[in-house]
């Protein structure tokens, strides 16, 4: 698996909910790519899309999974995610949906990123250390591919 990723939020781009292309998986990654370069800029390895409600959707290039209060959640496909195998394969062993605030990230004991690719534990979020990786990597261990 890759080494744990550094995230921070995305300042300049937006993920629209209320596009019917927020969960169409196409060849159209111009607002992914400008997240990603920002995120690079910023000593990150990846940017956080929020959406047009200021709520966490995906990052550029995966679906966003964190433990808040010891629950395992994602948010739903509603707030502009794409409908990741992965992120359905992480579904059916017992993530609940949520939409997800950017506070809610940063009080998560846990974030990790799903996407074909497999699962990938989350070092950092804006600078703040995210030492937990129990459950991505039980996951990992349970999921085929992961």
């Amino acid at each position: 698996p890759a080494p744990p990723a550094r995230l921070v939020i995305a300042q300049g781009t937006r993920r629209n909910d209320r596009s019917p292309l927020a969960q169409v998986k196409s060849l159209n990654y111009l607002d992914n790519i400008l997240a990603r370069q920002e995120a690079a800029r910023r000593g990150a390895d990846d940017g956080v899309l929020l959406n047009t409600q200021e709520r966490v959707a995906e990052t550029s290039i995966a679906n966003v999974f964190a433990v808040i209060g010891g629950d395992l959640v994602t948010p739903p496909l509603s707030e502009g995610v794409l409908p990741g195998i992965m992120r359905a394969a992480v579904l059916t062993e017992g993530a609940g949906e949520r939409p997800l605030t950017p506070q809610d990230l940063s009080r998560a004991e846990e974030i990790f990123l799903t996407s074909a690719l497999g699962i990938r534990s989350v070092a950092a979020l804006e600078g703040r250390e995210v030492p937990a990786r129990a459950i991505a990597e039980r996951l990992r261990a349970r999921i085929p591919g992961a």
